[in-house]
């Protein structure tokens, strides 16, 4: 696990595409994040009992466990209940977007991110909604 330093904040994200996952995690580290990538809801649950990340970054559609199954998983878990999520998807269709919003999640960003200064600043906008 990367280290965390007192006033970083810590972003699990979770994303079955290696190469997505690789450059969020990249993206995020360079902008003073820590973050922590896996490629499925059994790793984030594994994550989680390990050390409760500040925000979960959850993709959508994934083979196993969908993201908002896996969204509600790791919220059961002891301290995680209230830890902000932001749903990353390919389906932009209205409907998939308010049965997430529904479902927990606090914000959503549609896939490929294509500007990264856009992701870093809604992922901040939302952690300021909670710190």
């Amino acid at each position: 696990m990367p280290q965390k330093h007192a006033d970083q904040k810590q972003i699990l994200v979770v994303d079955d595409e290696p190469d997505t996952l690789d450059l969020l995690c990249s993206v995020l580290q360079v902008n003073g994040f820590t973050a922590v990538g896996v490629d499925n809801a059994d790793a984030a649950l594994e994550q989680v009992r390990e050390h409760v990340p500040d925000l979960f970054l959850i993709d959508y559609m994934m083979p196993d466990t969908d993201g908002m199954t896996t969204l509600q998983r790791c919220r059961a878990l002891p301290g995680a209940g209230k830890v902000p999520a932001v749903m990353l998807t390919a389906d932009s269709r209205l409907a998939t977007l308010e049965r997430a919003i529904s479902r927990g999640f606090d914000e959503f960003l549609t896939k490929p991110i294509l500007d990264n200064d856009e992701f870093v600043l809604r992922l901040k906008e939302v952690m300021s909604r909670f710190f």
